[in-house]
Protein backbone atom coordinates (compact mmCIF):
# COMPACT_ATOMS: atom_id res chain seq x y z
CA UNK A 1 0.00 0.00 0.00
CA UNK A 2 0.65 3.73 -0.22
CA UNK A 3 0.82 3.67 3.33
CA UNK A 4 2.53 1.49 6.04
CA UNK A 5 3.06 1.20 10.04
CA UNK A 6 6.52 0.61 10.63
CA UNK A 7 5.73 0.25 14.52
CA UNK A 8 3.50 0.67 17.45
CA UNK A 9 5.05 1.77 21.01
CA UNK A 10 2.33 0.20 23.56
CA UNK A 11 2.73 -1.08 26.99
CA UNK A 12 1.95 -5.02 26.87
CA UNK A 13 -0.79 -4.20 29.53
CA UNK A 14 -2.40 -1.20 31.80
CA UNK A 15 -3.97 -1.46 34.94
CA UNK A 16 -7.40 0.62 35.36
CA UNK A 17 -6.20 4.03 35.74
CA UNK A 18 -3.03 4.14 34.24
CA UNK A 19 -1.59 6.92 31.22
CA UNK A 20 -2.32 5.14 27.74
CA UNK A 21 -0.07 7.12 25.27
CA UNK A 22 0.44 5.23 21.59
CA UNK A 23 2.33 5.74 19.12
CA UNK A 24 2.20 4.20 15.72
CA UNK A 25 5.33 5.02 13.45
CA UNK A 26 4.42 5.03 9.44
CA UNK A 27 6.37 5.12 5.79
CA UNK A 28 4.27 7.00 3.42
CA UNK A 29 5.60 5.87 -0.19
CA UNK A 30 4.01 8.87 -2.19
CA UNK A 31 2.24 12.23 -1.04
CA UNK A 32 -1.35 11.80 0.12
CA UNK A 33 -3.22 15.24 0.47
CA UNK A 34 -5.47 15.67 3.66
CA UNK A 35 -5.61 12.80 5.04
CA UNK A 36 -8.46 12.09 7.52
CA UNK A 37 -7.19 9.52 10.79
CA UNK A 38 -9.57 7.68 12.30
CA UNK A 39 -8.76 4.79 15.47
CA UNK A 40 -11.30 2.60 17.48
CA UNK A 41 -10.83 0.27 20.28
CA UNK A 42 -12.88 -2.54 19.91
CA UNK A 43 -13.63 -5.37 22.77
CA UNK A 44 -12.61 -8.99 22.11
CA UNK A 45 -16.85 -9.33 21.71
CA UNK A 46 -16.88 -7.08 19.01
CA UNK A 47 -18.38 -3.64 20.78
CA UNK A 48 -17.05 -1.21 19.14
CA UNK A 49 -15.97 0.82 23.23
CA UNK A 50 -13.95 4.15 21.58
CA UNK A 51 -13.61 5.91 18.10
CA UNK A 52 -12.22 9.38 17.45
CA UNK A 53 -11.66 11.02 13.42
CA UNK A 54 -9.08 13.71 13.18
CA UNK A 55 -11.81 15.21 10.87
CA UNK A 56 -14.33 15.40 13.10
CA UNK A 57 -11.97 16.66 15.65
CA UNK A 58 -11.49 20.19 13.26
CA UNK A 59 -7.49 18.28 13.26
CA UNK A 60 -6.28 18.53 9.65
CA UNK A 61 -3.53 17.43 8.35
CA UNK A 62 -2.00 19.32 4.99
CA UNK A 63 -0.24 16.25 3.59
CA UNK A 64 1.60 13.41 4.60
CA UNK A 65 4.35 11.88 3.08
CA UNK A 66 7.96 9.81 4.40
CA UNK A 67 8.53 8.67 7.53
CA UNK A 68 6.75 9.74 10.44
CA UNK A 69 4.62 9.67 13.57
CA UNK A 70 1.19 10.01 15.10
CA UNK A 71 0.55 10.03 18.68
CA UNK A 72 -2.67 9.79 20.55
CA UNK A 73 -3.09 10.05 24.21
CA UNK A 74 -6.23 8.52 25.37
CA UNK A 75 -5.91 10.20 28.94
CA UNK A 76 -6.11 7.50 32.02
CA UNK A 77 -7.31 4.24 31.01
CA UNK A 78 -11.27 4.04 31.92
CA UNK A 79 -11.98 0.87 30.31
CA UNK A 80 -12.83 -2.66 31.72
CA UNK A 81 -10.62 -4.96 32.40
CA UNK A 82 -10.65 -7.08 29.09
CA UNK A 83 -8.60 -7.39 26.11
CA UNK A 84 -9.37 -5.43 23.19
CA UNK A 85 -7.93 -4.58 19.22
CA UNK A 86 -6.98 -1.44 18.30
CA UNK A 87 -7.73 0.07 14.84
CA UNK A 88 -5.61 2.82 13.02
CA UNK A 89 -7.15 3.66 9.74
CA UNK A 90 -5.51 6.20 7.31
CA UNK A 91 -8.17 7.39 4.65
CA UNK A 92 -8.39 9.70 2.33
CA UNK A 93 -10.26 13.32 2.78
CA UNK A 94 -13.56 11.93 1.69
CA UNK A 95 -13.31 8.79 3.80
CA UNK A 96 -14.46 6.60 0.86
CA UNK A 97 -10.42 4.85 0.31
CA UNK A 98 -8.06 4.00 3.18
CA UNK A 99 -4.69 3.98 2.30
CA UNK A 100 -4.41 1.56 5.52
CA UNK A 101 -6.25 0.63 8.35
CA UNK A 102 -3.95 -1.56 10.65
CA UNK A 103 -5.35 -3.79 13.52
CA UNK A 104 -2.53 -5.71 15.09
CA UNK A 105 -2.38 -4.25 18.10
CA UNK A 106 -4.02 -5.81 21.35
CA UNK A 107 -4.57 -3.73 24.74
CA UNK A 108 -4.77 -5.33 27.65
CA UNK A 109 -6.55 -3.74 30.32
CA UNK A 110 -6.17 -5.35 33.93
CA UNK A 111 -7.90 -4.97 37.47
CA UNK A 112 -5.11 -5.56 40.53
CA UNK A 113 -2.88 -7.46 38.18
CA UNK A 114 -6.03 -9.58 36.53
CA UNK A 115 -7.75 -9.51 33.88
CA UNK A 116 -10.84 -10.25 34.86
CA UNK A 117 -13.61 -9.58 31.92
CA UNK A 118 -16.71 -7.47 32.54
CA UNK A 119 -20.06 -6.72 30.77
CA UNK A 120 -19.19 -2.77 31.38
CA UNK A 121 -17.59 -1.00 28.86
CA UNK A 122 -16.06 1.28 31.00
CA UNK A 123 -15.32 2.04 34.32
CA UNK A 124 -15.13 5.76 35.73
CA UNK A 125 -14.20 7.18 38.90
CA UNK A 126 -17.93 6.60 40.85
CA UNK A 127 -18.56 8.64 43.76
CA UNK A 128 -21.03 7.58 45.96
CA UNK A 129 -23.04 10.01 48.60
CA UNK A 130 -26.14 8.93 50.60
CA UNK A 131 -27.76 11.47 52.68
CA UNK A 132 -30.54 10.74 55.40
CA UNK A 133 -32.91 13.87 55.96
CA UNK A 134 -33.34 15.15 59.29
CA UNK A 135 -36.54 14.10 59.41
CA UNK A 136 -36.01 10.24 59.50
CA UNK A 137 -35.98 9.02 62.71
CA UNK A 138 -33.34 6.42 64.41
CA UNK A 139 -35.26 3.80 64.76
CA UNK A 140 -36.26 3.09 61.22
CA UNK A 141 -33.78 2.31 59.73
CA UNK A 142 -30.28 0.09 61.62
CA UNK A 143 -26.91 0.06 59.68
Amino acid sequence: GLVGVRKVSINERYEIGDQINLIFEYNAQGKIESPVFTFDIIRADGVLCCSSRTDDLGLRVNCLENKGQISIDLGKTLLAPGIYMLKLGIWDKQMVHPYVVYNKEVLRIEMNGKNSPSDAVFLPPVKWEIKRSQESKEEQCHY
